[in-house]
């Protein structure tokens, strides 16, 4: 059986390549920007601990929290759950540290959230490093 490429069938291919591309690009872009946010909130948040400032400190993990609440939605459809999960017990861990101030053991937790969050769209990022 030959296959005949006419036309109409180039168009469509074309566009859906376009597709493929734009919404890889799209969700990079999104989990860049999402990333950037929440590791401010989070250097923030270490420059009060640093400092001692543990009111200022539980105000910005309260921010911190929500903020990934809403960004979470959107990476849980983007990104591999395990991922999502790390940053969900390290938030729940680093919350209490911060609670119980706690600053070297919160200082590590937080870089380690830091960590995970950059880490992130690296590893999302299309290179060929990723491709094999």
């Amino acid at each position: 059986m030959k296959m005949k490429y006419t036309l109409t069938n180039l168009v469509m291919i074309a566009v859906l390549l376009l597709c493929i591309l734009g919404s890889g690009m799209l969700s990079q872009f999104l989990l860049a920007r999402d990333s950037r946010k929440l590791k401010t909130t989070i250097d923030e948040m270490l420059i009060s601990m640093e400092s001692e400032d543990w009111q200022k400190a539980e105000s910005e993990i309260e921010k911190l929290s929500t903020e990934w609440h809403s960004v979470m939605k959107l990476w849980s459809a983007l990104i591999d759950h395990h991922e999502i999960d790390n940053i969900d017990v390290t938030l729940s861990k680093l919350k209490s540290l911060i609670q119980s101030k706690d600053k070297s053991t919160a200082l590590s937790e937080a870089t380690v959230l830091r960590k995970f969050i950059v880490h992130i769209p690296e590893k999302e990022k299309l290179s060929i490093s990723n491709i094999l």
